[in-house]
């Protein structure tokens, strides 16, 4: 994707309330964009992401205290680009491991994340910043926007052959 006419970037706390703002969010964006037609799937695709990067370096707890959050909270980041053919995604956080495809089934309340990604985006990918951590994105574009009753009336395949692709950028939300 190219011709990036819109990049908007927000740093969230990494707190599991983060999921729905940065959902919020990115449903804001995409009306403001014009680009309505996308709104379901990114938003899933971006509560998945953001999902992950609070269980991998947020706090979780049910009912920290003030002392751990002071200990432990960091910041994560969502970005969102408008390009002509659709909207790039991506997330930030702090943990450097690769993201982990989990093989979830249908009783499984979590862990599918990187499935619905792989499922409803293009394409999709991580990279390594050097100023650490590791962004994770993903390309959805509208002449292939792909809804999950789509893929679920299609027996729930999930596409193979992925390209990883590096989106050239400097890297505008880090710690």
């Amino acid at each position: 994707m190219k011709d990036v006419s819109e990049l908007n970037c927000l740093r969230l706390a990494a707190l599991p309330s983060a999921v729905s703002t940065a959902r919020r969010h990115a449903e804001f964006l995409l009306a403001r964009w014009g680009m309505a037609s996308l709104a379901d799937t990114t938003a899933l695709i971006v509560s998945g992401l953001v999902t992950n990067a609070v269980k991998a370096v947020g706090v979780v707890d049910e009912a920290p205290s003030w002392s751990d959050l002071r200990e432990r909270l960091t910041t994560i980041c969502l970005c969102l680009y408008c390009c002509p053919s659709g909207v790039v995604v991506e997330v930030w956080d702090s943990e450097s491991r690769p993201p982990k495809r989990k093989e979830a089934d249908e009783r499984d309340e979590s862990g599918c994340g990187i499935q619905l990604v792989e499922a409803l985006s293009k394409q999709w990918g991580y990279r390594w910043p050097k100023t650490g951590g590791k962004w994770v994105w993903c390309e959805l574009t509208i002449q292939d926007a792909r809804s999950l009753s789509s893929i679920t009336d299609s027996g729930g395949e999930l596409l193979d052959e992925r390209l990883i692709l590096t989106i050239p950028k400097e890297d505008v939300c880090t710690n």
